[in-house]
């Protein structure tokens, strides 16, 4: 089981990593459903993997608000 990113430092640095694994990957197929502090989002994400070939991969979030700000965030991925 992975850690969580925790402080800004640490999620600034996790979501660098990710995306420049993957400088083409493009975010499509979103939806999100907002109530009160909750939100849920889903997503597919779509990128060439290391031979080159294009990856879908699928994806949701829970998300929990307090004060104006992300104070809870979970995303869960399954790929193809």
């Amino acid at each position: 089981m992975r850690r969580p990113n925790e402080g800004r430092a640490a999620i600034l640095a996790a979501f660098k990593k990710r995306l420049s694994s993957r400088p083409n990957a493009r975010w499509c197929d979103a939806e999100s459903l907002f109530e009160g502090t909750h939100a849920c989002s889903s997503r597919r994400v779509i990128a060439k993997d290391s031979s080159g070939a294009p990856r879908g991969i699928d994806g949701c979030g829970a998300w929990t608000f307090a004060g104006g700000k992300v104070t809870v965030k979970d995303a869960f991925y399954m790929g193809e």
